[in-house]
């Protein structure tokens, strides 16, 4: 592809700072103070309906960010390149473009356009949480809970409970990858004896995962969760009241959750 040379900040204005923008890196400071800002990131954004861009500046471990107009925002860049940065990497959908300031600001600009087209980011701030049982897709065991219907729409009753179950499954698939058998061996490898005793610390994460996990199974179908004694725990569905030596008997022999 061919690279223009031959641009000046204002024409790459024109030809970047639009919807075709994916991102805006500005970094390498001219004068290296700590306590100023390092980097700075810049997107576009959708915010009511109008195209904004969202400033990133990066100071020490912090991030501020602030929203600015297009004509802000080109006053913004040439300003910083100008006073305080050495380059801006310019990402677009279908072209790149890089910006170097040398001495007495004098600007190098490069534009290329791209072999293939790349895919823009979502651009609304307000972007819709994505669950892991996705809304508008039907869900059998939801619709017997009441919590979706048979179009595959949440009820609005039961919305909570449907972030509720979703929160679950995130969490399930969070420690998944520890569960793993490989990643559990190097987990418990610097820790195992020689007897390959599990030490009590990872024994105890290990249980307090699984009666979360059970917790959340429960909710899921209205039951509940009783703590029996020490370490003992009976998860039961909404229909099986479980006291006294009931309870004693099923921790003994086992719940039959075929009824379910």
């Amino acid at each position: 592809m061919e690279i223009n040379t031959h641009m000046n900040l204002h024409e790459l204005f024109d030809k970047c700072l639009n919807k075709n923008l994916i991102d805006l890196t500005i970094s390498g400071r001219k004068d290296k103070l700590q306590d100023e800002v390092s980097k700075v990131k810049i997107r576009p954004v959708i915010i009511k309906n109008n195209l904004l861009f969202q400033v990133s500046e990066y100071k020490g471990t912090k991030v501020y960010h602030d929203n600015y107009s297009e004509a802000d925002v080109r006053n913004y860049i040439e300003k910083m390149m100008t006073d305080n940065f050495k380059q801006a990497q310019f990402k677009m959908t279908d072209a790149d473009a890089q910006v170097l300031s040398g001495k007495n600001s004098n600007m190098t600009i490069k534009y290329k356009k791209s072999c293939e087209v790349r895919c823009q980011k979502e651009l609304s701030h307000n972007r819709n949480k994505k669950y892991i049982l996705e809304e508008g897709k039907k869900v059998d065991f939801l619709v017997d809970l009441g919590v979706m219907t048979k179009e595959g729409k949440i009820v609005n009753q039961r919305y909570d409970k449907y972030r509720q179950i979703n929160r679950f499954l995130e969490f399930i698939e969070d420690i998944l990858p520890e569960l793993d058998s490989t990643r559990r061996k190097k987990l418990l490898g610097k820790y195992v004896k020689q007897r390959n005793e599990i030490p009590y610390h990872y024994r105890n994460w290990l249980a307090r995962r699984i009666v979360d996990f059970m917790s959340g199974a429960a909710y899921g179908v209205n039951g509940k969760v009783r703590r029996v004694s020490e370490g003992i725990f009976v998860a039961a569905p909404k229909n099986i009241d479980i006291t006294g030596d009931t309870m004693k008997e099923h921790v003994k022999n086992g719940m039959d959750w075929n009824f379910m």
